[in-house]
């Protein structure tokens, strides 16, 4: 009886198991496995894949020709999903790759950004690069515009460029005109295109452009405001109200003398600036009165001792303002008088100069209540402030109000009623209950305002022999 021998190449199952079992319990770092080992493993393998489809074991077979055909030339052998193995050096019919990002570079920055690597929406993307291109427009076409304001022997042109300037500035913010935008070199250009030309021409439309293009600016570009008073505007503006030829002109240099007075008042007022915006008070409309009183009382804080002359001259216009029948005037007029007076408080000879007796009457005419609703309870409470300041300052003065029965208007203010008439039996016709109520509906600090004027205006006496509220201490 002769022994069973293998007639083929193909091992028995009975040896053949054991090698599948001391594979799989031994399993080796390196996957790749030589031709006989696959030869080994094929029927175990296919007993235990025959649910998978046909096409699965063609790769097989592909994959094994492929080993033997090309040995050790670098291909990785196919993983234990059926998936082929990815290298840099395929040759051709091997496996491909289908996307490196290490040699695919982009071109494009806002791509290759942060955004662009991590998911980021690819319209943040396109606005960011339009955002890009419109500020390099942007900035191209100021620069034109500066080149056409200096074109001095073609007023056409630097008309032009005032149109488009003035309609940038329009529209624009301090966001997209911020790092593209240099203030000195359009604030020079169009200051020198307010003046007279050289040969004493006087172009009022380009004049005009150019006051607006500055009243944009400031209003585009707030911390360009320091730009435009330090490159000289100030002084021409002034000049514009002064020697007024076209009353639009007058009219913008007027609204952008307000802009500037919000931060800079002391440079309008050293440049007569005070003065200019309520000489020709009456010529212009109530809208335009409002915007020159409103100039005039950010100008009158904290006014600098060397303008005193100027604020001298202005007080008799201020006095007229007081008797204006527009609300907004009588109150910006009044904020005015209060601030002047606020200012050289600590100057009793300057102050008596400046208030009169006709503004003095004028004062108390506003204060009394029931007569006028001109002025509101705030600045009711700084006229108060302002005369207690004038009663302490001059004697003379504390006189002209005692003489002006201000004792009445202040009666008034405290009680909400009409001092009672004679002289005798005062006390009873004196009605306690609607002076409580009075007193619970005036506000609190111009409780305190009008009994400080009351202070102010009695004689001075010692403080010996006087208890104040302050030397007493609780049990």
């Amino acid at each position: 009886m002769s022994n069973a021998g293998p007639s083929s190449g193909q091992p028995p199952e009975d040896t053949a198991t054991p090698e599948v079992s001391l594979g799989a319990s031994k399993r080796k770092p390196n996957r790749k496995k030589t031709t006989q080992d696959n030869n080994a493993a094929a029927p175990s393998a296919s007993s235990r894949r025959t649910k998978r489809h046909s096409s699965r074991k063609n790769e097989d077979a592909t994959m094994k020709g492929t080993e033997e055909t090309n040995g050790e030339s670098g291909i990785r052998p196919a993983n234990d999903d059926g998936a082929p193995g990815l290298s840099d050096n395929s040759e051709e019919g091997g496996p491909t790759r289908v996307y490196d990002e290490d040699d695919d570079e982009d071109d494009d920055p806002f791509e290759g950004s942060y955004l662009g690597r991590h998911g980021g929406p690819s319209g943040l993307s396109n606005t960011l690069r339009a955002l890009s291109g419109m500020m390099s427009g942007m900035s191209s076409r100021l620069r034109v515009i500066l080149e056409n304001l200096r074109a001095k022997d073609d007023p056409s042109v630097q008309l032009i460029a005032l149109q488009e300037l003035s309609e940038i500035l329009l529209v624009s913010t301090e966001d997209n005109l911020a790092g593209h935008f240099s203030p000195d070199q359009y604030v020079k250009e169009l200051v020198a295109l307010m003046q007279p030309s050289e040969f004493g021409e006087e172009n009022p439309e380009m004049m005009l452009l150019a006051c607006r293009c500055i009243a944009n600016l400031m209003e585009a570009l707030p911390a360009s405001t320091a730009n435009v008073v330090y490159g000289g505007a100030v002084p021409v503006l002034c000049q514009k109200l002064l020697e007024i030829h076209y009353i639009d002109l007058a009219e913008q240099a007027l609204s952008t003398l307000e802009k500037i007075s919000v931060e800079f008042p002391a440079s309008i007022v050293r440049e007569g600036g005070l003065t200019a915006c309520l000489t020709y008070l009456d010529f212009f409309a109530t809208s335009t009165q409002r915007t020159a009183v409103v100039t005039a009382a950010n100008c009158c804080r904290n006014i600098p001792e060397d303008s005193f002359p100027v604020v001298r001259d202005v007080m008799p216009i201020l006095l007229s303002v007081l008797g204006s029948s527009d609300q907004r005037v009588v109150e910006q007029g009044s904020l005015c008088v209060c601030r002047v007076i606020e200012s050289f408080k600590y100057q009793d000879t300057k102050l008596e100069e400046l208030v009169s007796a006709d503004l003095l009457k004028a004062v108390l005419r506003l204060l009394l209540p029931g007569s006028t609703n001109m002025i509101g309870a705030n600045i009711h409470t700084q006229f108060l402030r302002a005369l207690s300041i004038t009663a302490r300052a001059s004697p003379q003065l504390s006189a002209d109000l005692l003489k002006m029965n201000i004792v009445d208007t202040l009666y008034q203010i405290l009680t909400g009623v009409s001092p009672p008439s004679g002289s005798q039996d005062i006390a009873m016709k004196i009605d306690k209950n609607i002076v409580m109520q009075a007193l619970i509906r005036t506000p609190r600090d111009q409780v305190f305002e009008t009994l400080n004027v009351i202070c102010e205006l009695l004689p001075s006496v010692s403080r010996e022999g006087l208890t104040f509220l302050d030397d007493l201490f609780d049990a």
